[in-house]
């Protein structure tokens, strides 16, 4: 590493991969944006939060975008290669408001599937010939789902009413019954995929949750007695999360520390881009 910066007792370091580290006391504190004068905290692949963003929308981490009054007005943006009038697909007459100069419609698609020109598959009929088409049966008598999954690994389908449900509760509704209120759906073969319902069984959220076990990150995280750093969770020490983690616990010495070690990273920055 050769030094780029020093400033007082902090220490701005370039390598030879274009990484900048930020040190103090010998101890690593934080990384830079690797582009050439941007001293924001880095994100991802080398790039801070704004760089990071530009390169996956245009594929350059320099090029700006340009608002949409700009298309409205007619006029054609900065770089050619990346923003014009129309999409770049051939026979799509649509404006490039999506990125890498495609149309909103094709950039979804090459985002999703890899390829701008690919549409996705749709299946007529009723629900029930949707759910026989999307669906194979394995050797473990699991009805494997292979049509559209959630993050979770859930299957996902449209009903009769148009609406958004999950394969295996559909499944569940349609050959046994109704759900009753405030009950879930629980694996027996523990294959998230399957939509079988012989597989399947109703039963209390957190019946479902102790059922899964081992594999299961929040029954082995409500097991725990001490945060990773060591601290035991006693009533003292711990206070429950009402963001968008909800009903988890938070150690409150870890807590402190991440918001001491935030405000030093704050007064660094500050110092830097003066």
């Amino acid at each position: 590493m050769e030094t780029k910066e020093k400033i007082s007792d902090v220490q701005v370091l370039k390598d030879a991969n274009g990484k900048v580290h930020i040190y103090k006391d010998g101890k690593k504190l934080l990384r830079l944006c690797s582009v050439d004068g941007c001293m924001r905290e880095h994100e991802a692949k080398n790039l801070c939060k704004n760089h990071y963003r530009m390169l996956r929308k245009h594929g350059d981490p320099l090029i700006k975008g340009v608002s949409s009054s700009t298309f409205k007005k007619g006029h054609i943006a900065h770089n050619k290669k990346w923003f014009s009038d129309i999409c770049i697909i051939d026979g799509c007459e649509n404006k490039s408001n999506g990125g890498l100069g495609m149309c909103n419609g094709h950039y979804m698609r090459n985002w999703r599937y890899g390829d701008p020109n690919k549409k996705p598959i749709k299946i007529k009929g009723t629900a029930l010939e949707r759910f026989n088409h999307w669906h194979i049966k394995d050797k473990n008598g699991c009805w494997e789902w292979f049509g559209n999954l959630d993050k979770r690994g859930y299957g996902r389908m449209i009903d009769d009413n148009a609406w958004l449900d999950m394969a295996h509760r559909w499944s569940y509704k349609h050959f046994i019954g109704e759900i009753p209120k405030g009950l879930v759906i629980h694996h027996k073969c523990h294959n998230t995929k399957c939509v079988n319902p012989e597989h399947l069984e109703v039963t209390t959220h957190y019946d479902n949750i102790v059922n899964k076990g081992i594999t299961n990150a929040s029954y082995l995280n409500a097991k725990k007695t001490y945060c990773k750093n060591g601290h035991e969770f006693t009533e003292d020490n711990i206070y429950w999360a009402k963001n968008k983690y909800n009903g988890t616990r938070v150690c409150k010495k870890c807590h402190k520390e991440r918001v001491k070690k935030y405000l030093e990273k704050q007064k660094i920055l500050e110092v830097i881009n003066e």
